[in-house]
């Protein structure tokens, strides 16, 4: 809660090698215990995001929010003509949506609570330097500051 962001758990979907189709569907309360979590940030489903946020954010039509919630909330990679497909929601997402220009291989997202609230990465000690140039191994390290 720190940052004042929310994070956005994806639609429950089979995980691959561990199930097809809607039966298969799993979601990440499966995998992890987000208790912990929910008491030190914002999370949220993608069904209560499009459902909160979808015509005033992503600036949906309510026929195309109508239309995602319930992909929002189950969906799945069953070729065809699936009106359940998870691709639905990533076009909507990537296409309305906000990516920064970010890879894993190439770029190392740190927070830092000081950074944070100075807004800059020049007040932070050697020591905490050194941890996220070894934790980022090379990688470009962008620091989150709002």
């Amino acid at each position: 809660k720190i940052t004042g962001r929310t994070l956005v758990l994806p639609p429950d979907q089979p995980m691959y090698l561990l199930g097809h189709g809607a039966e298969g569907a799993k979601n990440f309360d499966t995998y992890f215990n987000l208790t912990r979590a929910k008491q030190v940030m914002n999370i949220i489903s993608m069904e209560e995001f499009i459902e909160k946020e979808g015509t005033q954010l992503l600036e949906l039509s309510r026929d195309e929010q109508k239309t995602l919630l319930p992909i929002a909330h189950l969906c799945t990679f069953q070729a065809g003509d699936n009106p359940r497909h998870c691709d639905h929601i990533s076009t909507i997402l990537r296409e309305k949506g906000m990516q920064p220009d970010m890879e894993a291989s190439r770029h190392c997202l740190v927070f830092d609570e000081d950074v944070l609230q100075s807004g800059s990465n020049e007040t932070l000690s050697a020591d905490a330097q050194r941890r996220a140039n070894r934790f980022c191994k090379g990688r470009t390290i962008n620091y989150y500051t709002q």
